[in-house]
């Protein structure tokens, strides 16, 4: 059973993944520009992660993305756990699992489209 739109499912994953890869003065900028909570990234990341699967079964999507997309998972369940909302924004710049999760979301974009340097403002204020 498929997805239906699967290039609007592949371009939130790539929005999210784009949110996810920037440097952290980009993401506290966005978000201060934006009124964007990080929850608000994560809560899209999961939902693009959900879809992830289905889109890789399709074809859309290489599977070969599949595991960074889990390490992701679990560092953000990781950080989540910790119950600190506004720790999230704090922790952009020193935190260790958010320079972790901007590795593995940058490799995940070359494959998905070849760079990682794309254009968050862009990306996150078309949707």
């Amino acid at each position: 059973m498929g997805l239906g739109d699967d290039d609007r499912w592949r371009s939130l994953l790539i929005d999210v993944l784009t949110t996810l890869a920037a440097d952290a003065a980009e993401q506290l900028a966005w978000l201060g520009d934006d009124g964007v909570l990080t929850n608000d990234i994560v809560d899209d990341f999961e939902l693009a992660m959900r879809l992830a699967q289905q889109l890789a079964a399709e074809g859309s999507v290489d599977r070969k993305v599949l595991p960074e997309l889990q390490a992701i998972d679990l560092v953000l369940e990781s950080m989540n756990g910790r119950g600190h909302a506004h720790w999230w924004s704090d922790a952009l710049v020193a935190d260790e699992g958010w320079d972790k999760v901007r590795t593995l979301a940058r490799q995940t974009l070359i494959v998905l489209v070849g760079d990682w340097r794309l254009p968050v403002s862009a990306v996150r204020r078309s949707r």
